[in-house]
């Protein structure tokens, strides 16, 4: 039967053949043969419809899968959640992206696979059913200071082709358009141009490259012998009265005198002419009326006439940045050049002239400079009175860069540049910096390029809209495209307003083509990718992408499932990674993993509908989405040492307080800053409004708002960088304030803040030798209590040899990293466990010796949990170990690499060094959307932390938009009302329950909704 078996799936395979090439073949079999046959091909056909329906995973063992198998649904949107640390990024990432990415890149020649990334093919038994696959993650955007929004989703690539077909480029000093005129355009220009019998003379003059002499002789032999002296139009003679060498630059030769007619016979003589005269005059040519008196001037080079001014054929490459032949000369493409910093000349621009807006002439050795700029400004009729930032900017410009006969502040920088004298030249490098290229003004573009005009708007002009704006732009411009514009470009603009109104979408409608893309937040790269993946429109393709929400304004969530959904409607399976109730309402499939993370993770809780998935009980998301578990934050009680606990009167919520430490019992009861404030004063960086923002202190603040409103540049770029910087510095006005420094007119409260930690989503140390235990230095102490045993002063053994990051106890062969690297001609590179250490990491001699029976590798396989109970008698590291179980990171083994940690994991472990470097004194602790990566369980635990410090007498600001943050904080500060320019201001503030019940901005809206079926305890009311 065996054989009959074999025989008949050759017999089905060769009958797929000749069916694949149309061949008709006749094969005989026997009736045995027959039956297995039909059996067969029913299981394939089987097979092959359920690969066309299903993505089938059977035993995924990467990371700390347990041995799962899952159909995923295909041309479906399917979500996969679970806590932290369950294994989600290793099913939907190191599984079945990576797998799929492997295979693509498998069928490739070897000669295409050398030049790709080598890919590992993942831990798992099989996957059917799997196509081409992309993959979206939060990775950091890129740090390319040529990369901007315009170029990384392809639509500055569509404008250049846009311009290089159409553009119209203008002369900078007249505004006339260039053109590269011949005979025919010139005749042409004319008959438009002039009027019936119009008298005119046909001029050429003297080429520059010629002397003069050789230059008369020129004309002379060519029977040109009448000239005129410009502007003059007497005509004179070569033998009546020879000009001078001091002629040369009015004189002009007659080629013809005509007068205007529009018949056949007149248009050949002047066609004749022009001919005869751009030859003559080598490619320029005159045509003076004597009637009107004007003179139209005309060059065969692609210059302007009248100013004798070159420029560049439009074409793609010219308006590219990232070519020389486009790029601005001075600062090679970047925006940015070595010069003064005017940001640094006006630090404050609500000051006005009179006031000391220019801040270097405030010096009494320079009052005669400042004297000259007041008489220029009076006499300009600038008022001395007004705020600088009140003045137009032709004024500001004057004054700063002069004219031909004031020198302006520009100027004075000049005569400090000459200056021999050292404290003149220190002040000179003191407003030195980099800072936008006077040159484009920051666009990158070289002259031609800026001066390029489509339906009156120019590139830098485009790219400085936000793109709500620039879409706006393109729709009505569509109706006035000519006949000629609509054949040569219409595709063209028709693939820019799609890709476009995809962004605006996605909702990054506030974003600009020329922002720096290494200033985008995760959230905005990603959904930037998405928008380029949908605008690629792919069909077949697996998208997997890695929580698209993160920085979503709970208004912005629904715009973000449409595209997603838009995705999945033209043909393609999406496998998100997510927390977000809305988008797993929004899913056909969801997968929840858990039940906890690390070890005692990696199972299958649940697999169905979101119907299905409200009334599971093996689900702990399933509990937060149906009530049955709701986010108790009434206590503390799990955090060590909690035992004390009091009614807070502004939350109307019992918490816990832990007891106060050796350190203050030392020093007695610290004073307590509750209702004092740290106040922004004025912000007026990137897009922030003028006004006074205030942070309670000793309290849980979340600042909030929609993406792009002004959120990271209040707190991350203007709070938190002047208080690291500090009260010596801010109050010193001979200090430097550094570049990127967020301005503001003042920060008052500074005295009761001694310190600020920045917890961010900047990656920590992701090399296979970093763990979570050598970040927080709790490795440290555990190599020191390895060297203080008996057997290591023996050998004289020192904390050194049990690292493996330097040469000593670590294995020579793997150099501590465990694992070696084999390099494969035209294949994936193959990773090893070492064969001299085993995988261990060390030498034999530093596994011998032992702590307690167990040596340093014994260490590294226990968990943080077990770690903590192993080292109960060494306090040092029981006080580092914990602070990592405190953020719920206990499930982590000691030797675990960061590397393999999720992004919420990577978090918690600088959440952890921070609370383990905690001081007495009163810190600000910033968080930066710290619920990345993190599911609801996780949350409660963050919330937690949050409230542990503000117990310990610490201030805790947030930026977050994940709605249980905001319905858990003290103090809520709402900036708004929208994106870019249309934000920046302070919308809303006060308690969560206030900001919902008493103001209609977007968050309001949010909390309200989330109030009136809230899974929560009444906490914030």
């Amino acid at each position: 039967m065996n054989k009959q078996i074999i025989f008949s799936k050759f017999i089905a395979v060769k009958i797929i053949e000749t069916q694949r090439t149309e061949k008709n073949v006749k094969i005989k079999l026997e009736p045995t043969h027959k039956k297995t046959l039909l059996h067969v091909l029913k299981q394939l056909y089987k097979k092959s419809e359920t690969m066309k329906k299903y993505i089938q995973i059977r035993g995924a063992k990467t990371n700390n899968l347990q041995n799962i198998s899952i159909d995923i649904p295909r041309n479906a949107l399917t979500t996969i959640t679970g806590v932290s640390g369950s294994g989600k990024s290793s099913l939907a990432f190191e599984t079945i992206y990576a797998e799929g990415q492997r295979r693509f890149v498998e069928s490739l020649s070897s000669y295409a696979r050398q030049f790709l990334e080598r890919m590992r093919k993942p831990e798992v038994e099989s996957i059917t059913g799997l196509p081409p696959a992309i993959a979206i993650e939060q990775k950091g955007a890129n740090r390319n200071p040529r990369s901007t929004v315009g170029t990384t989703t392809e639509v500055y690539d569509f404008l250049r082709v846009l311009y290089g077909r159409i553009a119209k480029v203008h002369c900078k000093k007249c505004g006339t358009v260039v053109k590269k005129h011949n005979a025919q355009s010139i005749v042409e220009e004319l008959l438009q141009q002039c009027k019936q019998s119009e008298r005119m003379y046909i001029l050429v003059r003297m080429s520059k490259d010629v002397s003069f002499n050789e230059g008369i002789q020129i004309f002379r032999e060519n029977g040109l012998s009448r000239y005129c002296l410009t502007p003059d139009t007497s005509l004179l003679t070569l033998e009546d009265a020879p000009p001078t060498s001091e002629m040369q630059d009015i004189i002009a030769f007659l080629i013809d005198r005509i007068v205007f007619d529009d018949s056949a016979d007149g248009i050949t003589r002047l066609t004749e002419s022009i001919e005869q005269g751009l030859r003559f005059g080598r490619g320029y040519v005159e045509v003076y009326s004597i009637t009107s008196e004007s003179t139209r001037k005309f060059s065969s080079a692609f210059e302007c006439a009248t100013c004798s001014l070159p420029y560049q054929e439009p074409e793609p490459k010219l308006y590219s940045f990232n070519s020389s032949f486009g790029a601005c000369p001075t600062c090679q493409g970047f925006g940015r050049s070595a010069g003064i910093n005017w940001d640094l000349v006006v630090p404050d621009s609500t000051k006005s002239l009179d006031e000391g807006a220019i801040e270097p002439l405030t010096r009494r050795s320079f009052e005669q400079w400042d004297d000259m700029l007041l008489e220029a400004a009076r006499q300009r009729g600038i008022s001395r009175k007004k705020p600088w930032n009140s003045l137009d900017e032709e004024d500001k410009n004057f004054l700063l860069f002069g004219d031909e006969y004031y020198s302006g502040v520009k100027g004075f920088f000049e005569f400090l540049e000459r200056s021999t004298t050292m404290q003149n030249r220190i002040l000179y490098a003191r407003y030195r910096g980099y800072t936008k290229c006077n040159s484009c003004n920051g666009s990158r573009l070289r002259v031609s390029a800026r001066y390029s005009f489509v339906h009156g708007k120019s590139i830098p002009d485009l790219v400085g809209m936000n793109l709500e704006q620039l879409l706006n732009h393109f729709l009505d411009i569509v109706p006035q495209l000519t006949s000629y514009e609509q054949s040569a470009v219409g595709k063209l603009i028709e693939e820019i307003i799609w890709r476009v109104r995809l962004l605006v979408d996605i909702g990054v409608e506030y974003l600009t083509l020329d922002r720096l893309a290494h200033t985008l937040s995760g959230g905005e790269m990603q959904r930037i990718s998405l928008a380029s993946a949908i605008g690629s429109s792919l069909v077949g393709t697996l998208y997997v992408l890695d929580e698209p929400s993160i920085g979503l304004h709970p208004r912005d969530t629904q715009r973000l499932i449409n595209i997603l959904h838009r995705l999945k409607n033209l043909g393609n399976t999406v496998i998100v990674v997510e927390h977000d109730p809305d988008i797993m309402k929004a899913s056909d499939f969801i997968i929840d993993i858990g039940p906890k993370a690390g070890r005692n993770g990696g199972h299958i809780l649940f697999s169905g509908n979101y119907e299905e998935l409200l009334t599971s009980s093996t689900s702990i998301t399933a509990g937060y989405l149906n009530g049955t578990k709701s986010i108790d934050f009434s206590t503390i009680s799990d955090l060590p040492d909690s035992k004390v606990y009091k009614m807070n009167s502004r939350m109307g919520v019992k918490e816990a307080i832990k007891p106060a430490s050796q350190l203050e019992k030392k020093h007695g009861v610290k004073n307590s800053f509750l209702g004092k404030t740290i106040d922004v004063v004025n912000p007026r960086t990137n897009n922030l409004k003028p006004g006074v923002i205030s942070f309670p202190l000793e309290q849980y603040i979340v600042v909030t708002g929609v993406s792009g409103s002004g959120k990271s540049t209040l707190v991350h770029d203007t709070l938190y960088q002047r208080l690291k910087l500090g009260k010596e510095v801010l109050s010193d006005p001979n200090k430097k304030i550094p570049e990127g420094i967020g301005e503001c007119e003042e920060i008052r409260g500074l005295e009761y803040v001694s310190g600020v930690e920045l917890i961010d989503q900047s990656p920590i140390g992701r090399s296979t030798r970093s763990t979570a235990v050598t970040y927080t230095k709790a490795f440290d102490y555990i190599r020191e209590t390895f060297a203080n045993t008996q057997s290591s002063q023996a050998l004289g053994w020192k904390p050194g040899h049990y690292s493996f990051n330097v040469p000593g106890g670590r294995c020579d062969v793997c150099e501590g990293a465990g694992v070696v690297t084999v390099e494969m001609q035209f294949l994936p590179d193959v990773t090893l466990e070492c064969e001299a250490c085993k995988g261990t990491r060390y030498k034999r001699e530093a596994q011998q010796i032992l702590y307690k029976g167990k040596s340093i590798v014994d260490v590294l396989q226990l968990s943080v949990d077990e770690a903590v109970e192993f080292f109960a008698e060494e306090p040092k590291i029981v006080q580092r170990l914990t602070v990592l179980q405190d953020v719920g990171l206990g499930y982590l083994s000691v030797g675990q690499s960061t590397d393999q940690l999720s992004g919420g994991e990577l978090q918690r472990v600088k959440l952890a060094k921070a609370l383990e470097t905690e001081v007495f004194e009163h810190t600000m602790f910033i968080f930066d959307e710290p619920t990345t990566g993190l599911h609801l369980d996780d949350i409660a635990k963050l919330i937690r932390i949050f409230k542990y410090l503000v117990s310990r007498g610490h201030s805790v600001v947030v930026i977050e938009h994940n709605i249980h943050v905001m319905a858990t904080a003290d103090w809520i500060i709402d900036i708004g009302p929208d994106g870019g320019e249309m934000g920046g201001k302070l919308v809303a503030e006060g308690k969560p329950r206030e900001v919902a019940n008493f103001f209609t901005t977007h968050t309001a809206k949010a909390l309200k909704e989330f109030f009136s079926h809230e899974t929560i305890d009444s906490l914030s009311t």
